[in-house]
């Protein structure tokens, strides 16, 4: 039951006739032994270096055009590049690791339960608001990139109803490539401000945003190739569509905690 035959002539994945070191069909490697720890240790450390090697070219090249990367990528030039998902998903996960590790965090907040002036109330409500969504920020840029996508695609013609006009501009998941790119990308560089995170939480906020806004804008003109005035419109409404994005995002996440602190 447990025996692999090795001189099986079909792909034990998918039944198709095995003609090579890979299935033609799914794409598996074929498979002639059982597993062993050896096969599943050197499964993972392969894997590993792979990212490992993977990885800093993707955020080398990411920092030198992130526009033109992600351009590359959906134009099929995929060898090398960590997958946009996963890079995204790792590069946010060393950072809520650093955050963590290093307290890179507001401090908790001292208040009076008495707030019986209208801007002790006001400074209250901000000071909730801010203890809320600051530590989350991260997260909340990242569950705004479905409809910051949507948005984008709607601006960019990739809802047209004509199919020729469809074809010629991005999709919505040619679009999410670009945002996880440059988001992961972000969040990378952003790690760069820990140290003025903790000595003033409040201080690095407006680089991060600026940084932000200065990957988005410039990869957003790469990938879309604008050009002219109506160029530097559609890069004002992309970068509307995507704060707005986040507005509402951080507003429906985070606006029912903070109502039932109060």
């Amino acid at each position: 039951m447990n025996n692999i035959d090795k001189s099986a002539a079909t792909c034990l994945n998918c039944d198709a006739r095995a003609t090579g070191e890979f299935c033609s069909e799914c794409g598996q490697q074929r498979i002639t032994e059982r597993l062993t720890v050896r096969s599943v240790l050197t499964g993972a450390l392969g894997d590993l270096l792979n990212l490992e090697a993977a990885f800093p070219r993707t955020f080398v090249h990411l920092f030198r055009n992130p526009g033109g990367v992600s351009a590359s990528y959906v134009a099929g030039k995929r060898t090398g590049y960590v997958a946009p998902a996963r890079f995204c998903f790792v590069a946010l996960a060393t950072v809520i690791l650093l955050r963590v590790a290093t307290g890179a965090t507001i401090p908790n907040l001292e208040l009076s339960d008495e707030l019986s002036a209208p801007g002790e109330r006001a400074q209250y409500v901000g000071q909730q608001v801010r203890a809320f969504i600051e530590p989350k920020l991260n997260l909340f840029v990242f569950a705004a990139l479905p409809v910051a996508g949507l948005g984008l695609t709607l601006l960019f013609g990739g809802f047209s109803r004509r199919p020729e006009r469809r074809e010629q501009n991005r999709n919505y998941a040619e679009i999410m490539v670009l945002l996880l790119f440059v988001v992961g990308e972000v969040y990378l560089l952003s790690i760069a401000l820990l140290p003025l995170q903790i000595a003033s939480p409040t201080g690095a906020l407006p680089i991060r945003i600026g940084l932000q806004i200065i990957f988005f804008t410039w990869a957003t003109r790469t990938f879309f190739a604008t050009r002219g005035v109506k160029g530097v419109i559609q890069l004002t409404l992309a970068n509307i569509i995507y704060f707005l994005s986040l507005v509402a995002t951080i507003l429906a996440l985070s606006l029912p905690a903070v109502l039932s602190s109060l």
